[in-house]
């Protein structure tokens, strides 16, 4: 990531970045795009294994 607009235009909320079908489905809702670390910590691998099924 080189810069906020290339944050904004990939999508990305916080390092590290999952996107999911061009989404990152772990983004807190009005979340603003940064390059930022992630708050709140990594999600579960059960969780991770959820959304990816879903997607």
């Amino acid at each position: 990531m080189a810069d906020p607009e290339e944050a904004e235009r990939l999508g990305m909320h916080g390092s590290p970045t999952l996107l999911v079908g061009g989404t990152d489905p772990f983004a807190r809702p009005g979340q603003e795009p940064s390059l930022s670390c992630r708050v709140g910590g990594l999600p579960s691998v059960e969780r991770l294994r959820e959304v990816i099924a879903s997607a």
